[in-house]
């Protein structure tokens, strides 16, 4: 898979492209084919090393982001379309 990954915190140029293991969904978990992913100004801090709060700070590599959009391609046991239940489209 591919991801971007920082080994360092810093400048933008400690963005690395990268390929890296192949992950699946755990229990109550959905794997996304990401078609599209956002930065948030939070992420920024992160990556530079300088967040609001030590706490945020990821131990390195990391992958950050958490805004994707994309197409479902794998489901783990338990997890659901939306929250209280239902099931995946066949």
């Amino acid at each position: 898979m591919r991801a971007v990954v920082i080994r360092a915190f810093g400048p933008p140029e400690v963005l690395e492209p990268a390929e890296t293991d192949e992950v699946r969904a755990g229990p109550g978990e959905v794997v996304i084919d990401v078609e599209l992913a956002s930065v948030t100004f939070v992420e920024t801090q992160v990556r530079a090393g300088r967040p609001r709060h030590p706490s945020m700070l990821p131990a390195l590599p990391a992958v950050l982001g958490n805004g994707v959009g994309g197409t479902v391609a794998g489901a783990g046991s338990g997890a659901a379309p939306e929250p209280g239940g239902g099931s995946w489209p066949a």
